[in-house]
């Protein structure tokens, strides 16, 4: 049956993920997941900028194709036979893009990745003539996404067909085109999104980029006890690597749900604070996902050899300590920067945060210089683990105030 497409009620009781949205989410277990294994495998050859940058641009596509989902639907989900199809075919253009990651990072080569990009917007596109058609209050906005989504995917098509070394700045003005067109479609309307159902939706992807790290944390668990034969006797230093590394991915997870952005979006609806959340959280789930490539690299240099492994083509890759630490490093700073600027950004009050975060990002600093000095990497993670916890205790309190302030103002 074909509903017509209307706005969803933004404080609607009980909103939360459908399983369809939840169904959409699995895919995207799947293309992170190629994503960060990517970046491992161009980490562990130490081909460091060419992989972050192939990194960034995969990454960039697969955010925003879910971002692009996520709001829709938090807006005009019918739910309707024709709905249900549209979004089966954007689930098949994200595997698509999925596929097209492993291309991407071991020739340079981002046609699939394109096709899938392409399928997938679409997709979205009949669902946007249908607001156009049905909510003549959102025509202008339609008319607007239509116009814009369809010339940046014709840009996007068209970078295929240009020399190699034209792509990369071009990628970066359709990276800008991308963010700038948000800005106006929207224009200064804050749109009918539910506050509650977006923080659950992105709450839920980074529980999906977190198991990026459970799976690092399972690999290097792996490694050690492997490199033993199973030896009873090493299970101490295996209890205590691991307690260390899931502490971190932890102590991460209770960082950012101590967050109350459920809260804070229904408060500030604002179409500049939807912005910086949204793009905000690119910077999150990109760094959770590098995490978890990190963490892969840490499982590398605790091989039974200690002194690195074979890469999959058959050459010797030197792993050490100090450089996997330092990309751990790099990528938790990231994610306390996103995390503390996104809230300051959103709620204002940065004297507090700012020195909070120069202790978090100082703890993890000293511990890649313990590694640096010669102890050992298990040492380095264990003292980082004070980051978060340290961030934690301060926005528990900031978190009980705002609570307070809330009900008064409400």
């Amino acid at each position: 049956m074909l509903k017509k497409m209307q706005l969803r009620n933004p404080n609607e009781p009980h909103r939360v993920a459908t399983p369809l949205e939840l169904l959409f989410d699995l895919i995207y277990v799947v293309a992170i997941a190629s994503t960060a294994k990517g970046l491992h495998h161009s980490l562990l050859e130490h081909h460091f900028t060419d992989g972050i940058l192939q990194f960034l641009l995969s990454f960039f596509i697969l955010w925003n194709a879910w971002a692009e989902f996520t709001w829709f639907a938090s807006s005009y989900d019918s739910d309707d036979t024709f709905y249900r199809l549209s979004v089966f075919v954007q689930m098949f253009g994200s595997l698509m893009i999925a596929v097209g990651i492993g291309q991407l990072f071991e020739s340079g080569s981002f046609v699939i990745v394109t096709v899938g990009y392409t399928v997938k917007r679409l997709a979205l596109l009949s669902q946007w003539l249908r607001i156009y058609k049905d909510e003549p209050s959102r025509r202008e906005v339609a008319q607007r996404y239509l116009l814009a989504t369809t010339l940046l995917q014709i840009s996007w098509i068209s970078l295929l067909f240009l020399p190699e070394r034209l792509q990369l700045p071009i990628i970066a003005v359709m990276v800008i085109a991308e963010l700038w067109s948000s800005r106006w479609v929207h224009g200064n309307e804050a749109g009918s999104w539910h506050p509650h159902h977006i923080a659950e939706r992105y709450g839920l992807l980074v529980i999906i980029v977190l198991g990026e790290g459970i799976l690092g944390t399972f690999n290097t668990i792996s490694v050690l006890y492997n490199s033993h034969h199973g030896d009873i006797t090493a299970l101490g230093a295996i209890f205590f690597v691991g307690l260390g590394v899931m502490g971190l991915i932890f102590a991460l997870w209770w960082l950012y749900f101590a967050m109350p952005f459920g809260h804070m979006l229904e408060q500030k609806r604002q179409r500049s604070l939807v912005f910086i959340f949204n793009y905000g959280h690119f910077f999150i789930f990109a760094s959770l996902t590098g995490l978890g490539s990190a963490l892969e690299l840490v499982s590398d240099t605790l091989n039974s050899t200690g002194h690195g492994k074979y890469g999959e083509h058959g050459g010797h890759v030197m792993m050490s300590a100090q450089y996997a630490m330092a990309v751990l490093t790099i990528m938790l700073v990231i994610y306390l920067l996103a995390l503390s600027g996104l809230r300051s950004m959103m709620m204002g009050k940065l004297t507090k945060n700012i020195w909070v975060l120069l202790g978090a990002v100082g703890i993890l600093l000293f511990s890649y210089g313990l590694v640096m000095m010669g102890l050992p990497i298990v040492v380095g993670i264990w003292v980082s683990v004070l980051a978060p916890i340290l961030m934690i205790m301060y926005v528990n309190r900031w978190t009980k105030s705002f609570a307070v302030n809330a009900d008064v103002s409400g």
